[in-house]
């Protein structure tokens, strides 16, 4: 009995990853009020009950294919570089990872977060806040790398962090619209050159290689 109740408990779990996967996918092209309960029945020849009764209404369901959306961001680009040292290797590793996660379409419209902030960056409320909370910590993530290259003395004392900062999520940011919207296949080897560029302009010990 118990083996017939985890089949289904199994069961049951694929079927909603399966759901939050599609869901993810669709809104990475087409922003998250391009997911509805309807359209996602549809497509997955599913019941509209049936998709309520895991979601309840398209605002949980929106709610969750952001933290399905972080949860794989954070599987692609973020763990991979904890293996890195702090400062200058970590930040690259983190760079080349997000770069890698567009050129290898994760999601079939590009950074799933470059999305959903331009659809969202002058909206107010729950999804608005929960995206911008996701995206601070983004930044922050990669001024804390600066900083932390900065104290080890890995790059020039009057760097400017935030500046540095602003400017690689540029053209990571910049990467995505090009690759997707021209289909450009050159434009993410561009992008890693320009961060190496920008990092490679500040740092003080030239035998730290990045690439």
């Amino acid at each position: 009995m118990s083996n017939i109740k985890d089949t289904k408990t199994q069961k049951g779990s694929n079927t909603y990853n399966m759901i939050l996967r599609k869901a993810v996918d669709i809104a990475s092209i087409e922003g998250l009020n391009g997911v509805s309960i309807g359209r996602l029945a549809s497509e997955l020849n599913m019941s509209k009950s049936g998709l309520f009764a895991h979601f309840g209404s398209k605002e949980q369901l929106q709610s969750k294919i952001i933290d399905i959306a972080a949860q794989i961001f954070n599987e692609e680009v973020i763990k991979p570089a904890e293996s890195h040292q702090m400062g200058l290797h970590r930040l690259w590793s983190l760079m080349d990872n997000w770069i890698s996660y567009l050129e290898r379409k994760v999601f079939p419209g590009g950074c799933f977060f470059s999305t959903v902030t331009i659809e969202y960056d002058c909206k107010k409320g729950e999804l608005h806040e929960k995206i911008g909370k996701i995206m601070s910590d983004w930044r922050n993530r990669i001024i804390n790398e600066l900083n932390t290259a900065k104290g080890n003395k890995q790059i020039i004392k009057d760097a400017d962090i935030y500046k540095l900062a602003f400017e690689i999520i540029s053209i990571g940011m910049g990467a995505n619209w090009i690759f997707n919207y021209y289909n450009d296949k050159e434009i993410c080897m561009q992008a890693r050159k320009s961060i190496l560029d920008l990092l490679n302009a500040v740092i003080i010990d030239k035998s730290i290689k990045l690439s």
